[in-house]
């Protein structure tokens, strides 16, 4: 009889998400988005590659498998960093790239109050232990169910958001980074839920 060595592959994944909007209920307009993303770009918080997305938002009945690509799904952001690599149809596709100039001018022309808009920020090597930042702008409030570790979950009606993603578990608070004034500066202090 053989001897068989069996192995068994364990995949333990721990989401992590940094959650930020406003109590208020404040919508980001326009101009305050295009300050936000561009004091975001100019610190050298975020880099490009870049992705927007506009069409219409739905959330998913659970986090995970594989995203319906023809939507924009607020409750599941670690998706939405993967424009380059997941089948996202093409009509929701805005921009995606590294041309700061194609960026700004996708910023631009971009439909508010008319469909949902979603700009996110893969980044390539982490930043602060996170793989990820995505920026929701929604035509109508959303009730927002991110499911966090154990029982814990965000239960929020929002119409714009800010979100840090981590796969791992990994991504540390912004707590004196260059990320803390600016989204002090945009949503208010004491807004952001750590998930």
């Amino acid at each position: 009889m053989e001897d068989i060595d069996l192995k068994r592959v364990i995949d333990v994944t721990i989401l992590a998400h940094l959650v930020v909007t406003s109590v208020s209920g404040k919508k980001l307009r326009s101009a305050e988005l295009s300050a936000f993303i561009n004091d975001l770009l100019r610190t050298g918080t975020f880099l490009l590659p870049a992705a927007i997305l506009v069409g219409q938002a739905r959330a998913l009945p659970h986090y995970w498998g594989v995203t319906d690509g023809s939507y924009i799904t607020p409750n599941a952001p670690g998706l939405m960093l993967d424009v380059g690599d997941a089948d996202f149809h093409q009509e929701l596709i805005w921009y995606y790239g590294i041309d700061e100039a194609a960026f700004q001018v996708a910023l631009s022309h971009i439909p508010f109050e008319e469909q949902d808009c979603c700009i996110s920020f893969p980044f390539t090597d982490g930043w602060n232990g996170w793989d990820g930042a995505v920026i929701y702008v929604l035509k109508q409030p959303f009730f927002l169910d991110i499911r966090g570790y154990g029982n814990t979950s965000i239960r929020h009606c929002v119409t714009s958001f800010f979100t840090l993603f981590s796969a791992i578990g990994g991504g540390l608070g912004i707590q004196d980074t260059l990320l803390q004034p600016i989204i002090t500066r945009y949503f208010g202090p004491d807004e952001a839920i750590d998930l």
